[in-house]
């Protein structure tokens, strides 16, 4: 009974002060507070959030393009492609030079 009693206490002393209301914790342990949670009352508050968000999204597409277009250029097709295309542009700049004289 008595432990009941605390538990409700402590429920009553967090809800009457919010900042000191813990609702969850991140995973690397940080305190999530209950106005943390709330959405802020003017949506234009969101805007500077919401560009980092999709800056932050577009970087992260960016790398993972460039780490597929390394990963293509380090396979053997890709070794072939890439001297077969030297052979081609050699090629074609001799054949270039050639019309020039």
């Amino acid at each position: 009974m008595d432990s009941s009693s605390e538990f409700s206490s402590s429920w009553d002393a967090a809800h009457e002060d919010p900042e000191a209301a813990i609702v969850a914790h991140w995973p690397d342990g940080t305190a999530i507070t209950e106005p943390q949670l709330r959405a802020p009352a003017d949506p234009r508050e969101l805007v500077s959030d919401r560009r980092r968000y999709q800056r932050e999204r577009r970087w992260a597409r960016r790398r993972s393009r460039i780490g597929r277009a390394l990963r293509r250029l380090g396979s053997p097709r890709g070794v072939i492609a890439a001297l077969l295309a030297g052979a081609l542009l050699a090629a074609s700049l001799v054949g270039a030079l050639g019309a020039v004289r």
